[in-house]
């Protein structure tokens, strides 16, 4: 008889992370409110403001340059995107254009992980990671469309 499906052993073998605590979702879902929190503040002084779509968003007119977290339902854990939108792009919905964090290693060469658990240390850390992720990764993807040909062309 085959084994029962594991959420944890999917994820080690597809290289999502391993997600192996359970945390009560009345919680998981509060630190969340304060890895949002935490990060709008911490990333405030680069310009970035948390709007109620849960984008953290920068004027470089003519774009607005964003950082979004997607919260896993799966885990206490983000995904984080990255993206520009031409203010007078008449699509409706904003595009994931740019890179993100499943995509991308970090400069040891491990995968980025922003998990949080119950406690507020673990909340700290995640933050932590995704401010690096938005300055080694974010920062520089952005600074490339800041040379307005090369946004015409892409």
């Amino acid at each position: 008889m085959p084994s029962a499906f594991s959420w944890h052993t999917a994820l080690v073998n597809f290289g999502v992370g391993a997600y192996t605590m359970s945390i009560d979702k009345k919680l998981e879902r509060s630190n969340k409110e304060r890895v949002f929190r935490r990060l709008a503040k911490v990333l405030e002084p680069t310009g970035f403001h948390l709007g109620k779509s849960r984008f953290f968003t920068r004027a470089s007119l003519p774009v607005i340059e964003f950082v979004h977290l997607h919260k896993f339902s799966f885990a206490p854990s983000f995904r984080v995107h990255v993206g520009i939108r031409v203010v007078n792009d008449p699509f409706v919905a904003v595009a994931l254009n740019g890179p993100n964090s499943d995509e991308i290693v970090s400069p040891t060469g491990a995968r980025y992980d922003f998990q949080y658990c119950e406690d507020d240390e673990s909340v700290d850390r995640c933050v932590s990671k995704i401010a690096e992720f938005v300055s080694n990764v974010a920062e520089p993807w952005f600074g490339l469309f800041r040379n307005r040909t090369l946004l015409i062309i892409a």
